[in-house]
């Protein structure tokens, strides 16, 4: 997939699953919301006492995957670098916007992990294209 398609791609897509790794180093792997911006970062909604924002604490990295399609029609990004957690009050108001946008009602939401990928992979087959 070239960078637009792979722009195009992550802006249709609402939802994604990360992995963290908890202070012991398990795993944790949960599906959740994510906007894309077209700097490149992820910025993913979380609440208080999520594991996935317990892990990032701990260990500020993780990856993501976002999916889509069958066969020679399937479009695949995986992501993964450091992710810094801010507080809702600290989300730019740019992005709260956005994220009202395609996310709708996100008050819910305590706290923002902002993945910034250092590597980012992505596959779509022909058909997809």
């Amino acid at each position: 997939m070239t960078a637009e398609q792979v722009t195009r791609f992550l802006g249709q897509q609402r939802n994604c699953a990360i992995a963290t790794s908890s202070p012991q180093g398990e795993p944790h792997l949960v599906p959740v919301s994510f906007l894309f911006l077209p700097d490149g970062s992820f910025w993913l909604p979380a609440v208080d006492g999520a594991a996935r924002l317990r892990d990032v604490r701990w260990r500020p990295r993780g990856a993501l995957l976002v999916g889509q399609g069958l066969g020679a029609e399937h479009q695949l990004v995986v992501a993964s670098g450091p992710i810094e957690v801010l507080a809702t009050g600290d989300l730019p108001r740019s992005v709260r916007d956005r994220c009202q946008d395609k996310l709708g009602n996100t008050s819910w939401a305590s706290w923002w992990l902002v993945l910034r990928p250092d590597r980012l992979v992505a596959y779509g087959g022909e058909a997809a294209n």
